[in-house]
């Protein structure tokens, strides 16, 4: 009996061990296919929307908190649109991509991005912010995105689990990032 208690509390601590690290399967999406995949996560932050906004107005603040990004730079303008020249390391690629996107902002709340030349086949996503109504100084991130790497041998079941790392680390590194900066602006009361 004592036995049979001690491999089910093994179990139980197994299996929590293994779930600990889930997302919510409504908050994460990956679909891939021959060359690419499209993903979507949804999470929140600590922090109120009007200092997430200023954070995803600056690409200095914010292109670091990207997986993979190694460089970017602004290189011109476009109606209301900003170009920006990106390098980005992926897995499965020999040598980072090299390319360039264009940068909408079709509300205070939204941004667009689409791949207009470079290495990548294709590229387009998104990136959503609002503020979580049940909870005061909560906001809710949605970052929608789908790639062609254009190389059509990369298994689909590497895809999806790099766009499945790719997503879980940009939670992590948004999350954590927004909140330090957001804690370290909030006066402190003694």
């Amino acid at each position: 009996m004592l036995k049979n208690i001690c491999l089910n509390l093994l179990t139980l601590i197994l299996f929590l061990s293994f779930s600990a690290d889930k997302i919510n399967a409504d908050s994460l999406k990956v679909k891939s296919f021959r060359g690419g995949g499209n993903g979507e996560i949804k999470f929140e932050v600590a922090a109120p929307i009007s200092y997430v906004r200023q954070i995803l107005n600056d690409d200095q603040l914010f292109m670091p908190l990207i997986p993979g990004m190694q460089k970017w730079k602004l290189v011109g303008k476009e109606d209301n649109a900003q170009l920006v020249e990106c390098t980005m390391a992926m897995s499965g690629l020999i040598k980072p991509a090299t390319y360039k996107v264009k940068l909408n902002q079709s509300s205070k709340d939204e941004i667009k991005f689409r791949r207009i030349s470079g290495d990548l086949k294709d590229l387009e996503g998104s990136w959503k912010i609002k503020s979580n109504n049940q909870k005061e100084g909560i906001t809710q991130i949605v970052y929608a995105y789908r790639v062609d790497t254009g190389m059509t041998l990369i298994p689909n079941l590497a895809i999806e689990k790099e766009l499945k790392k790719h997503l879980k680390e940009t939670k992590r590194r948004v999350t954590s990032k927004v909140f330090q900066m957001y804690k370290n602006q909030i006066p402190q009361t003694n």
